[in-house]
Parts: structure tokens; sequence; C-alpha cells
């Protein structure tokens, strides 16, 4: 009879520990969901960035390079990815904390100099207005290269054509035209 006197008292200890196993092991599920889920948004997060690196980066390269409209496109992108900084923050766990935050003193450097060539929009366009106006007279100047290499070949009867003179000339003008050529293609 002692043993089953036992065995009455392990039932309920027994059932006592299944059913704190069983809540431990609905936690535990609830938790590795929770956690799964901000690990997915965490993951949608830095793909977020990745993609608005590129596109900031490739915006800030056609601004520098004059192209207005991508000055309101490099404040959008900032603004985007500067939310998604802060909600990679908030979903980060304790243990990227370190990471995250190098993560944005890299974003501020790269917004940093997004915002540099943005509050150089007037100067930009400036340039860009000269340097297509430069653009325009090269076949100007390219005639003008030819006009005075035909005269410097051309000799009047008679005169006798210093060729040192002539050489040094010729030179001169084909540096020239290759020193035109190297500025307008960026060079």
């Amino acid at each position: 009879m002692k043993k089953r006197q036992d065995s009455g008292n392990a039932i309920p200890v027994l059932t006592t520990l299944l059913v704190i196993v069983l809540l431990l092991t609905i936690l535990a599920t609830y938790y590795v969901f929770i956690t799964g889920k901000d690990n997915e948004r965490i993951l949608l997060e830095i793909n977020e960035q990745r993609a608005l690196s590129e596109q900031i980066a490739k915006y800030v390269l056609s601004a520098a390079n004059g192209n207005v409209d991508a000055f309101a496109q490099i404040a959008s992108s900032r603004e985007r990815f500067d939310r998604s900084i802060a909600s990679l923050k908030s979903l980060s766990p304790e243990s990227m904390r370190q990471p995250v935050t190098a993560h944005e003193t890299l974003w501020l450097e790269m917004r940093g100099t997004a915002d540099k060539v943005a509050a150089n929009r007037e100067q930009i366009s400036e340039l860009t207005r000269l340097i297509n106006l430069a653009i325009a007279r090269i076949p100007g100047l390219q005639s003008n290269i030819r006009t005075i290499t035909r005269q410097i070949v051309s000799v009047t009867a008679g005169e006798r054509p210093d060729m040192r003179v002539i050489t040094q000339q010729l030179q001169v003008l084909e540096r020239m035209g290759r020193s035109l050529d190297n500025i307008f293609r960026g060079g």
C-alpha cells in the first residue's frame, strides 16, 4: 500500500512538471517565432539598406555629373535610409548593437558626402552649363586649328620654309588638340 501512496504523490508532481515543461516549450516556441520574425525583419531592413546605398551612390554620382533631377532622388533615398537605420536599431538584439552602430557610422559618413553634393547644387549646375558651353565650342576650335595648320604648311611662292619652326608649330597644335580631347573626355 505504501507503493500506491508514493505513486499517488508522484502523479501530481509529474503532472506539475509536465505542465511546466509544456509551458516552457510553448514559451520557447513563441520566443523562437517572435525572434524569427524579428530576424526576418532585420534581414529585410539590411537588404533595403543595401539597395538604398547603391541608389544613393548612383544618384550622388549622377548629381555630381550635373543631373539636376538626381538631387531630389538623393533626398528621398536619404530619408528612407535614415528610417531604415532607426528600424534596424530598434529590431536588433543587444548582441548586434556594436555592428549596427558601426554600420550607422558608415552611413553617417556616406550621408555627409551626399549632403555635400546636395549643398553644392548651384555650383554643379553652373559647372555643367560651362562644360556644355565648352563642348559646343570644340568644333570651332578644331576648325581654327585646321586653318592655322594649313597656313603654316602653305608657303607663298619664292619663300623658303623654315622646317624647324613649322615642325614646332605643328607639334604645339597637335598637343593642343590632344589636350582638348582629354579635357572633354573628363581627363
